[in-house]
């Protein structure tokens, strides 16, 4: 017969929480991180002092959309903070996350770059530049990497504002290529820079 009563509870599964890392803000502007994801993450969202998700691709209504804003497509990937040493969750707009995962398509994965990101001008909200290289880190030595997806669905606690719904929501993320048809003119900036190393690019904020 099985136990109905017990000293304490069973164990509950560990959750971990990781900090969104922009460049500006509370952040510094120029960021260094090694990447542990494979791939870049997208999701449509919208900003009012914080990011938050397009509730329009869950088939809820979404008070962003019908005000009248239209949705920005951001990019995230897991990644190690080299001077915080921690784990972190990395936005890119839209822009700078498409030139990654260019680059990831042509190479396979993303984990283990030397990722660095920065404002030009050194402007909170200036052009957002990123640049990229091999970071000699063995990959047997990298922290292991995590679900971003689920992290940004506990961040904005999407399963919460789904408890009513009835429709199937459509997914919060996928991956971005340069062909996405869900990156359009109005998000892909007409402003790059090219330095010589061909690595690097530079893509003007939508915040």
């Amino acid at each position: 017969m099985a136990e109905f009563f017990r000293s304490r509870p069973p164990a509950q599964p560990a959750r971990q929480t990781f900090p969104v890392c922009r460049s500006g803000g509370k952040w510094t502007l120029n960021v260094a991180v090694i990447a542990l994801s494979d791939r870049v993450t997208c999701a449509a969202t919208h900003y009012s002092g914080r990011t938050r998700p397009c509730m329009e691709q869950f088939g809820k209504k979404c008070e962003s959309c019908e005000a009248g804003w239209e949705p920005r497509w951001v990019g995230y990937f897991a990644a190690w903070h080299i001077q915080r040493k921690q784990k972190v969750v990395v936005e890119l707009t839209a822009t700078a996350a498409d030139l990654l995962a260019a680059h990831a398509e042509k190479v396979g994965s993303i984990r283990g770059q030397l990722i660095r990101l920065s404002r030009l001008g050194d402007r909170k909200n200036g052009p957002l530049e990123i640049s990229w290289q091999h970071s000699n880190t063995p990959a047997d030595q990298l922290p292991a990497s995590f679900d971003v997806e689920d992290v940004l669905r506990r961040l904005w606690r999407i399963n919460q504002a789904l408890k009513t719904g009835e429709q199937s929501p459509k997914t919060i993320a996928g991956t971005i290529t340069p062909e996405d048809p869900r990156i359009s003119g109005d998000f892909r900036a007409d402003e790059f820079r090219h330095k010589n190393n061909g690595h690097s690019r530079s893509a003007k904020s939508e915040q």
